[in-house]
């Protein structure tokens, strides 16, 4: 119960992140949930941030700056997403969501699933590597690229029948 009391109490205060205009809430947010977010995780935020970010640059309103714009814009995004990280790495998602079936099963499956494809990603990356001389795999990252698309775009596909099945048949769909 206190796991849903507080993902309660998270999501009022994403979405006062979200209504919020003061930039000093938000770098206090980032510093207070920084030590609770892996290094990896980070990077990837800032690499998406600044992919997402970059193209305003270029196509912004003619006669407004966009650095406030983008200063407000990548502090309420890194705000949410690293308090999000901090959050989670303390509170089991599975509890909070003990006051719904519904939500519960739909978790259930969404992580399994997940687990399932981090796993065999985990296998192709293994095969990949026994199988190169080099660390650096330059053209040949490609096919590898393609084909593990491939192959997951199928997987996908496939598991999402038998899952609506599944769904179906305990009666999810009334």
């Amino acid at each position: 119960m206190k796991e849903t009391v507080a993902f309660v109490f998270f999501l009022s205060f994403v979405f006062f992140l979200a209504l919020s205009k003061d930039w000093r809430l938000f770098l206090a947010v980032v510093f207070l949930a920084l030590p609770f977010v892996r290094l990896k995780r980070l990077f990837a935020l800032l690499i998406l941030l600044v992919v997402v970010s970059l193209p305003y640059l270029f196509f912004h309103p003619s006669g407004l700056s966009p650095w406030g714009w983008m200063l407000m814009f990548n502090l309420r995004a890194m705000a949410m997403a690293l308090s999000s990280a901090a959050f989670f790495s303390f509170v089991n998602l599975l509890k909070a969501l003990s006051f719904s079936r519904t939500l519960r099963a739909l978790f259930s499956l969404s992580y399994a699933q997940f687990s399932s494809y981090k796993r065999t990603y985990g296998s192709f990356y293994s095969a990949l590597r026994s199988r190169t001389l080099r660390k650096r795999l330059g053209r040949s990252f490609f096919p590898y690229a393609g084909a593990v698309f491939s192959y997951f775009y199928r997987l996908s596909e496939k598991r999402a029948g038998e899952m609506n099945q599944a769904l179906r048949s305990r009666g999810f769909y009334v």
